[in-house]
């Protein structure tokens, strides 16, 4: 292979060669060729100094219009060379040499032979990140063969794209690309991505799926419940974005999203409806008091909800509203865990410092009560209320432990 520099190349050509802006990839391909008909390796090298000579063809294009004038041939260790069509002796062109410093790629070349077994080999001899173009170019016939898509979908499983729609609209082999990588569900035909069986399939290998459902699919609650279930990936992309409208505002399914990921409270898809529903706000503050700052304004000025959320730090005071930090209890509630976090009171509460200390001092009148849901072995729900009202601890325990 050519061992020469990026600079020496140039300094061996820049001079021999009348380079225009409308030279084509294969003119630059055979611009380029040494005096052995090889081509350089580093071939991005060749592409940045054309764009610097006015031309606009990508090394990309460089490349395959290499690949599509030469038939890469394989050489094994000590030199000798094994031609693709089983017989050396037929090959005109140089030897294939291998690039030590990157071993796919190839940079001799022998003529082209037609066959399955020939696109198969353009494929595992193309240069690397070149999968998907030689596979665009190969022929009909070629990207209608389940074969030889699965080659390209093995090497660059976006190679799946351009495969004939006969395969991408088949459903045995539509679930067994699926089966190895969930997210060509987005390749597949309508009639494939509305099937709830090759759907299911790939949103309990990633959730991230839902979004290449059909519409149909998109409001089946079993469906979306499986794909956030099984999401591990960043809140922006969680399942619970594709959902139909209907599911995306269910308390069920919501809450079950929240539960495997709070963090989408904070996503920019987030319905702001849901922000002001009580019963999920209490919920995903009982998870993490700081979910208080997502709150709508409502819920922000409920002293129960923001007494929930200074229980898990009293700091988060600081996302309360207006009224509640003027409420005596809460701003109390909040001191029982560290009393700096008066600072995030209001200023009227800052000024009676003295009697809110003093208060902490005293004896708290608490109510308890406890309720029972169902028969006699279901648990016991306990809750103690300060004075004023407000809920400020509770628990759940069994029918045989202690209440003390």
């Amino acid at each position: 292979p050519v061992q020469s520099t990026y600079l020496d190349l140039i300094q061996q050509h820049v001079s021999s060669l009348a380079m225009t802006e409308n030279m084509s990839a294969s003119d630059w391909v055979c611009a380029f060729l040494d005096e052995k008909g090889h081509l350089p390796a580093k071939v991005e090298n060749l592409a940045f100094f054309i764009r610097n000579r006015g031309g606009t063809v990508s090394y990309k294009e460089i490349r395959f219009a290499f690949q599509q004038q030469y038939k890469p041939q394989l050489v094994v260790s000590g030199g000798d060379r094994v031609a693709e069509s089983g017989n050396s002796a037929t090959c005109n062109n140089p030897p294939l040499r291998q690039s030590a410093k990157h071993p796919a790629a190839f940079v001799g070349a022998c003529p082209s032979a037609d066959g399955k077994e020939s696109w198969i080999v353009q494929l595992k001899t193309a240069l690397p990140n070149d999968t998907e173009l030689v596979f665009r170019n190969l022929p009909d016939e070629a990207r209608a063969d389940p074969d030889v898509v699965m080659a390209a979908v093995r090497l660059d499983p976006l190679s799946l794209r351009f495969a004939a729609d006969v395969l991408r609209d088949d459903r045995e082999f539509m679930s067994m690309m699926i089966k190895t990588t969930a997210t060509l569900l987005q390749y597949a035909s309508d009639k494939i991505r509305a099937d709830h069986g090759v759907v299911l399939a790939a949103v309990q290998k990633h959730g991230f799926c839902l979004q290449y459902a059909s519409d149909c699919l998109k409001s089946d609650k079993k469906l979306v419940m499986t794909a956030v279930q099984s999401y591990q990936g960043d809140y922006e992309g969680n399942p619970l974005r594709f959902a139909s409208y209907q599911l995306k505002t269910d308390r069920e399914v919501v809450i079950r999203a929240i539960e495997r990921d709070i963090c989408i409270l904070r996503s920019s898809w987030f319905p702001d409806e849901l922000k002001a529903d009580r019963a999920i706000m209490l919920h995903a503050i009982g998870l993490s008091g700081s979910c208080l700052q997502f709150a709508s304004s409502d819920l922000k000025n409920d002293p129960e909800v923001v007494v929930r959320a200074v229980r898990k730090d009293p700091f988060y005071l600081r996302f309360a509203g207006e009224a509640v930090k003027e409420d005596f209890d809460v701003v109390l509630a909040a001191m029982h865990a560290n009393k700096d976090a008066l600072r995030y009171a209001s200023s009227s509460l800052r000024a009676r410092k003295q009697e809110l200390e003093d208060a902490l001092k005293a004896k708290v009148v608490l109510t308890i009560q406890i309720s029972a849901q169902g028969g006699p072995e279901s648990p016991l729900t306990v809750v103690a209320t300060g004075m004023s009202g407000i809920e400020l601890a509770s628990c759940q325990v069994s029918p045989k432990q202690s209440l003390a």
